[in-house]
């Protein structure tokens, strides 16, 4: 089944929202690791977890 240009760039899109998401989500991890990595160990575990 062949995809037209706009599904194509709609997938493309998307992927690349779930990309930045995920990198988003990294940076919530990393600012809190650097505020108070022991503090802050359970809320990271949920972060990590969370999709």
């Amino acid at each position: 089944m062949n995809e037209t240009p706009l599904q194509i760039l709609n997938a493309v899109a998307d992927r690349y929202k779930a990309e930045q998401a995920e990198l988003e989500r990294l940076r919530r991890v990393e600012q809190l690791l650097l505020a108070n990595p022991d503090r802050l160990w359970p809320e990271i575990k949920a972060l990590l977890k969370a999709e």
